[in-house]
């Protein structure tokens, strides 16, 4: 049975050129959380309409701690959904194939095909990445995200905070002819590097290189099937945390603190579905399932205590695998329900309660408004303004309006001209100071007119030999300074500004793993941090 559900994992990414070709691939692979955070309620996409969870089963402690998680969509065919009806460890995998419209051209270094490279993530998502590969030299391939054409939908907040760190348009994914094997470098600082596997047109994760320099090393057994997940320092002499998983009837799971997962699955219709979950430091859960048209649709996932979480979908042509419904338990005995009907460019939210919100959206996926009612009336307004072109997937600004469109807050960002997507000035509008309560007044991009004066943050960014250093200030000098150790996360100094003075300082220790191991405060007035008071961390 584990063999039908793992086998090769070859059909993770085995994309459908009939579907390619009718719908947007970062439609079928791309996954709603790569969008904004706030298009997301009760785990329900108010854009694409589809259910999802990140379910983190165990944290090993290290340095740099050994995640192991599922991620599930009702937009999954089974066939991306391997894990019983979820997507396990996907950034194990890379498949590379064809451009399914057979996009080439021909020069005198010879003739270039275009090529797409599929690649998951931690998270669940796979992102998209497109290349030009000369079929007649072994010339190395550089691979990119195209947020504009390709992937559209991917948001520069899907993670949190914006900046270049946290932004997948600055992956660079490198395929070498010669030894048949992909780098990919990422924007967090971060690689990974994927081997051909010997008998499948699959490419296998070989190990990464974390931030702050450790690494992560993964064994596959001869199925194919992920193994072992084992962290080493950066050395490698010193084994700071492994997972390994064998595969039976069911799958179990151990780690090196003594942890344990187990994956029960049931037959439904001749499929294995994951519907039981043990976990020797979580809660167990329990899943049921519908199986429709190859997705396994999640109806119900049950908790300890009577909890439970209850998705009902509908059945119509149109909507079809979209979610209308989310219930969940409320009080001693009741429940309370959240309610979604979709219509072209916006989804209407209803509950809990007497609570109405509409989510509107444009032509890329991208939220641009969120209009809130009370008793039927609409009260306010927050929207969202994205960029275009070298801008794509970048939030540009949001404002939030009142019922007639009056404009009474802004928050815009301006971008570096490197396309790192690091904000490089960020302006606030508004009655910031209680002495003026006209309206903004915003362009068609979402930027306010210049005779409207805002409270102006600025940030630099610069590399010296040894650090990366980050630096925000506001328009009366104040502000906060980051320097990180050159190519890592790991921050080695932070100082408070007061105009051109350190008012206060912070020194970061840590050992050959990565570890943080002492903290030193200082009132600025002093550069040696020897002679600074010594903080535990």
């Amino acid at each position: 049975m584990m063999r039908l559900i793992l086998g090769l994992v070859v059909s993770l990414f085995c994309l459908r050129y009939t579907d390619a070709a009718q719908n947007s691939i970062s439609e079928i692979y791309l996954g709603s959380r790569e969008g904004d955070p706030a298009s997301i309620v009760e785990n329900v996409s108010t854009i694409h309409g589809d259910y999802t969870e990140v379910e983190v089963d165990l944290a090993v402690p290290a340095p740099d701690s050994l995640i192991l998680s599922r991620f599930y969509s009702s937009k999954d065919v089974l066939q991306t959904a391997t894990l019983g009806g979820w997507r396990f460890n996907p950034h194990c995998f890379l498949t590379m194939q064809k451009d399914p419209r057979e996009k080439n051209y021909t020069t005198a270094e010879g003739k270039f095909e275009c090529m797409y490279v599929y690649v998951g993530n931690p998270d669940g998502s796979i992102l998209t990445y497109i290349g030009w590969k000369n079929t007649s030299t072994q010339k190395r391939v550089l691979f990119k995200i195209d947020a504009e054409s390709e992937t559209i939908g991917l948001a520069n907040t899907a993670k949190g905070n914006i900046s270049s760190w946290t932004n997948p348009k600055n992956n660079e994914l490198y395929f070498n002819p010669q030894t048949n094997s992909f780098e990919l470098v990422l924007c967090s600082g971060g690689k990974r590097i994927y081997v051909k596997h010997p008998s499948i047109d699959l490419y296998l994760l070989s190990y990464e290189v974390l931030p702050s320099g450790n690494k992560i090393f993964y064994e596959f057994n001869e199925q194919g099937q992920l193994a072992v997940i084992k962290e080493m320092n950066n050395a490698e002499k010193k084994v700071l945390g492994w997972i390994k998983i064998q595969y039976d009837n069911s799958i179990h799971i151990e780690t090196s603190d003594g942890k344990t997962v187990d994956y029960h699955f049931q037959q439904n219709s001749g499929v294995p579905l994951l519907t039981e979950v043990d976990r020797s430091d979580k809660s167990s859960l329990h899943y049921q399932y519908q199986l429709v048209d190859n997705h396994a649709l999640l109806l119900r996932k049950e908790l300890p205590e009577g909890r439970f979480v209850q998705i009902d979908y509908y059945t119509d042509k149109a909507s079809k695998y979209k979610v209308k419904s989310v219930t969940t338990p409320a009080g001693l005995s009741g429940t309370t329900s959240t309610q979604f009907a979709y219509e072209n460019d916006y989804t209407e939210v209803y509950g809990p309660g007497n609570r109405k919100v509409l989510h509107r959206f444009d032509q890329n996926f991208q939220l641009v408004a969120i209009e809130h009612y009370i008793d039927g009336l609409l009260y306010r307004i927050d929207k969202k303004y994205w960029g275009r072109k070298k801008n794509a997937g970048n939030l540009m600004s949001t404002a939030v309006e009142d019922e007639n469109e009056n404009i009474f807050y802004c928050k815009s960002f301006i971008y570096d001209d490197k396309d790192k997507g690091n904000i490089i000035e960020e302006r606030e509008y508004g009655n910031l100071t209680g002495n003026d309560r006209n309206p903004i007044v915003l362009d068609e991009d979402g930027i306010p007119a210049s005779n409207q004066e805002p409270h102006l943050k600025t940030y630099s960014y610069f590399s010296t030999d040894k650090e990366d250093v980050v630096v925000q200030k506001d328009s009366k000098g104040s502000g906060i300074e980051f320097i990180y150790k050159k190519g890592t996360n790991l921050l080695l100094r932070k100082a408070c500004l007061k105009e051109t003075t350190r008012k206060k300082k912070w020194f970061y220790e840590y050992n050959s793993d990565g570890v943080l191991v002492r903290v030193q405060v200082d009132d600025g007035c002093l550069d040696d941090p020897k002679s600074t008071s010594d903080l535990a961390p």
